[in-house]
């Protein structure tokens, strides 16, 4: 008897296992097929980058209103010294309120950016300046990027600071600053957007304004703490108003 029964023994283990492997594969196919039919992780992660690109911008163009209701005025492009030399970034002049004001109090505004003092804050670039999108390897050290329009028609004008009288539109209406692919050391006072580079379009100049978030789009924060995304599609007259601080019958 116990003969016998060693071929059957063996029949089913053989067949227990090509069962477990069958098992396995259906497993492995199920998985793939419910992979496909959910959204891409990276879609996902670049969907929280955006929004968290978005919220600098809107925190950004607060700062001003918040710098503007101490100052009466908005802060400048840039300071310059008595020679007319650019010192500082107005990145730097909103670090109070930006919940920054321990770095803001270590710094000398006296001295240039690129001082021997002021360089050790360099580096120290506040979260709130760096688009998440920003691929590491694009980044440069105490990289930033977003920048505010500066020009005779822009909101900012350089190291002259604009009333808030001086908006005849509306703030809502007017873009105050946009990110951008060319980063630039969050101090540096050298570097910002011109009128006419951000007046070219949408992703067009990577000095104008431009992003890496897939899709040609860019991110641009408004006067009034609002921020939204432009698309490369966009015209070039509605851009063109959107950066224009006062009204075309001023």
């Amino acid at each position: 008897m116990s003969k016998s029964k060693r071929p059957l023994d063996t029949f089913f283990r053989i067949r227990s296992a090509f069962t477990l492997v069958e098992l396995l594969v259906i497993l492995v196919i199920s998985l793939m097929l419910i992979s496909l039919l959910l959204p891409k992780p990276v879609h996902s992660r670049e969907t929280v980058r955006r929004m968290q690109c978005l919220n600098n911008l809107k925190n950004i163009s607060r700062a001003f209103h918040q710098y503007a209701d101490e100052q009466g005025h908005f802060p400048p492009a840039y300071t310059v010294d008595e020679a007319g030399t650019p010192l500082h970034s107005w990145r730097v002049l909103i670090l109070p309120y930006i919940e920054e004001e321990s770095l803001y109090e270590q710094i000398r505004l006296d001295e240039s950016w690129d001082s021997e003092h002021n360089q050790q804050f360099h580096s120290q670039v506040p979260k709130i300046f760096q688009c998440p999108s920003c691929p590491s390897d694009e980044r440069i050290p105490g990289g930033c990027s977003y920048s505010v329009i500066y020009g005779e028609e822009a909101a900012f004008t350089g190291s002259q600071p604009r009333e808030r009288e001086g908006f005849g539109k509306g703030f809502s209406n007017i873009l105050f600053v946009a990110e951008r692919k060319t980063q630039v050391n969050w101090m540096n006072p050298s570097n910002e957007m011109s009128f006419d580079i951000a007046s070219k379009g949408v992703n067009v100049d990577a000095m104008g304004i431009s992003s890496y978030h897939p899709g040609n789009i860019a991110n641009v924060g408004f006067g009034d703490g609002y921020a939204r995304t432009l698309w490369n599609t966009m015209d070039s007259k509605e851009l063109r108003e959107m950066l224009t601080f006062a009204d075309e019958t001023d």
